[in-house]
């Protein structure tokens, strides 16, 4: 089966600088530069939207904005996954979990989700163990980056690292890297949300240092610009990517699972000291081959269209779904957050899709409990 696919993205928000709002970006740029008819769906939206837009990205804070049905959803974030499959209730999802800190992060329990895709090994065993999805519904798939943006740097890095930057999300380590760095004769400068220094093209900046102090995606996006990276933040360190360590520090997405000590200026200090121009270059070379997002996309298409073939033979709201959609509008993961009120929209449009699928399902209950019985 090949052809346009119309997929459907959700995300929580498209209003600052994230690391899923920058993965939704490049999924939406790069679907749509494919022939595919991407939408993202996102309950709050701010300036990277507007950016996204005009860029041609066809971006909607209300389901109801949309024209016609998504032949698949591609879900992040609970509450606009389910959002979505109660509106667009024949239409197949996966699960894309990236973290598991924020309520809006725990996965929804959904038959008609085909696949729990996680980005790392940590996360993976939280799907299977914390949330009990069957293993053989979940996979990995490694984040990556769009290397038409992020293009390879066109000067040499140093001998010895003069400049650095903490790309972060945290803040509370930036005392320890000032100190480490000035102690080396290092200039350090920030990018990110934990500073508050936010940037929607990263890459120019990262392009021009020595040295980042990175985590996750922004790791990533570091090493694939060509700058050694150590990772860490404050929660903890994970030390300096080398060739020897690449390929472990890839399968936990240079992410809080490869701590393996607090962040101190002495820890710094040692893992600066491993700064190696030459197996920068070698990570570098290493990870633009497989964090390439054409691979990525690619994956992602065969997925879908997996999903749909599975959806054909199921009817679209089983006896345990409408069960998991009740929970999921009675425990109501935004009353976990500081801002619960502001989601009160969200939650009785919810509601009111989830009466709407009980009542239709009444007038067939003892066919569909036959069908449930048999894995129809």
């Amino acid at each position: 089966m090949t052809g346009a696919l119309r997929i459907l993205i959700t995300n929580i928000c498209l209003d600052n600088r994230s690391g899923t709002e920058s993965v939704v970006r490049d999924l939406i740029v790069n679907f749509a530069r494919r022939g595919h008819l991407p939408t993202l769906y996102a309950p709050r939206l701010g300036a990277p939207a507007d950016e996204l837009r005009q860029c041609g990205g066809h971006v909607v804070d209300r389901l109801d904005e949309m024209t016609g049905m998504p032949d698949i959803i591609h879900g992040h974030h609970n509450v606009p996954t389910v959002e979505a499959m109660a509106r667009f209730s024949t239409c197949p999802a996966i699960f894309v979990a990236h973290d598991w800190r924020s309520w809006f992060d725990w996965p929804p329990d959904f038959e008609r989700v085909h696949r729990y895709v996680a980005v790392d090994e940590t996360r993976r065993d939280y799907l299977i163990r914390d949330v009990g999805i069957e293993p053989e519904r979940v996979l990995i798939l490694h984040n990556a980056v769009d290397l038409a943006r992020i293009r390879v740097r066109q000067t040499q890095l140093d001998a010895r690292p003069r400049r650095a930057l903490a790309f972060t999300k945290t803040s509370e380590q930036m005392p320890a890297l000032d100190e480490a760095c000035s102690r080396w004769g290092i200039t350090l400068g920030s990018l990110g949300r934990g500073t508050g220094d936010l940037s929607g093209e990263p890459e120019k900046l990262l392009v021009q240092q020595d040295l980042v102090f990175a985590t996750g995606r922004s790791a990533i996006e570091a090493l694939c610009c060509g700058a050694a990276v150590i990772v860490g933040d404050a929660r903890g360190l994970a030390g300096m990517v080398t060739t020897a360590n690449y390929a472990a520090l890839r399968a936990l997405n240079f992410g809080s699972g490869a701590f393996t000590r607090p962040i101190t200026v002495d820890a710094i200090m040692t893992e600066i000291a491993r700064y190696d121009r030459d197996n920068a270059l070698a990570v570098a070379a290493r990870i633009r081959e497989d964090a390439d997002l054409e691979y990525l996309l690619d994956r992602l298409e065969i997925l879908y269209r997996e999903a749909m073939a599975a959806g054909r033979s199921r009817l679209a709201w089983s006896a345990h779904d409408r069960r998991a959609l009740r929970r999921f509008v009675k425990s109501w993961p935004p009353q976990a957050g500081p801002d619960a009120a502001s989601w009160e929209p969200n939650r009785s449009g919810l509601a009111g899709l989830r009466r709407q699928i009980d009542k239709q399902a009444r007038p067939f209950a003892p066919l569909r409990r036959i069908a449930d019985a048999i894995g129809w």
